[in-house]
């Protein structure tokens, strides 16, 4: 808007070219609370892949010290 406010006269846009109206607003709300919940559920896999990857070290190196005790 700083550029547009710089402009000369018939160069100039109007301020209502710049407003969202009511549906665009509300799609693009959708969209954002869509890609949120990805995003979440992406991060949720990663915790669980982590997790099960440190699970299974650690019994890996349970039954190798087993192994070794024996």
């Amino acid at each position: 808007m700083a550029e547009n406010n710089s402009l000369a006269g018939i160069e100039r846009l109007p301020r209502h070219e710049f407003d969202l109206d009511v549906e665009e607003q509300k799609q693009l709300q959708t969209q954002c609370e869509v890609e949120v919940q990805k995003v979440s559920q992406c991060s949720a896999a990663s915790r669980q892949d982590g997790l099960f990857r440190l699970w299974i070290n650690v019994w890996m190196i349970c039954i190798t010290t087993v192994k070794c005790l024996t």
